[in-house]
C-alpha cells in the first residue's frame, strides 16, 4: 500500500492477495473465497494455478469448508502433522545446539592436538637434524685433526 497525500487515501499497489466473503450467523459461518493464482507454489501441482483458472479468472468464489464435517467430506488427502509446544521446540533447538557445541569441541580438540603433534614432529625433526649436523662436524673437525697431525709444517 502507498499513502497519496494529494487524495488523503490509501491505494493498493502490489503483493499477494485474495477476496473472501464471511457470512456470519449464531451457530453458522459460511465462508467463499478465491485466491487470484492457487494453493501450491509447485508449478507441477494441480493446485499451482486452479483458483486462477477455475474461480479468479470467470468472477468466481469458491466455497470454504469451517466445520470439521464439511471438511472431512471435501478433502482430497490427509497428512499427520507433528505439533510441538513451545518448551518442546525450545528443547529441541537446545539440543541441537548441544549437539553443535559438542562437534565444535570436538573438532577444536582434535585440531589442537594435530597442531601439538605437528610441532612435536617439527622439534624431532630439527633436534635430529641438529643431531646429524653435529655428529658430522665432530667427524669432519676429528678429519681435519688427523689431516693436520699427518702433514708437515
Amino acid at each position: 500500500y502507498t499513502f497519496s497525500n494529494e487524495t488523503g487515501e490509501w491505494k493498493c499497489t502490489g503483493g499477494s492477495s485474495y477476496i473472501m466473503v464471511v457470512h456470519l450467523e449464531p451457530g453458522n459461518v459460511t465462508s467463499f473465497s478465491v485466491l487470484p493464482y492457487g494453493e501450491s507454489n509447485s508449478p507441477s501441482s494441480k493446485h499451482y494455478a486452479d483458483q486462477l483458472l477455475n474461480y479468479y479468472g470467470s468472477d468466481k468464489l469458491h466455497q470454504d469448508y469451517f466445520y470439521p464435517d464439511d471438511i472431512a467430506a471435501h478433502k482430497e488427502s490427509e497428512s499427520e502433522v507433528q505439533v510441538y509446544t513451545l518448551n518442546e521446540t525450545m528443547n529441541m533447538i537446545y539440543q541441537l545446539r548441544q549437539q553443535e557445541l559438542l562437534q565444535l569441541a570436538y573438532s577444536l580438540i582434535t585440531l589442537q592436538g594435530l597442531s601439538q603433534l605437528m610441532v612435536s614432529y617439527s622439534v624431532s625433526f630439527h633436534l635430529m637434524v641438529g643431531g646429524a649436523a653435529t655428529v658430522i662436524l665432530i667427524v669432519i673437525t676429528a678429519a681435519a685433526a688427523k689431516l693436520r697431525k699427518k702433514s708437515p709444517p
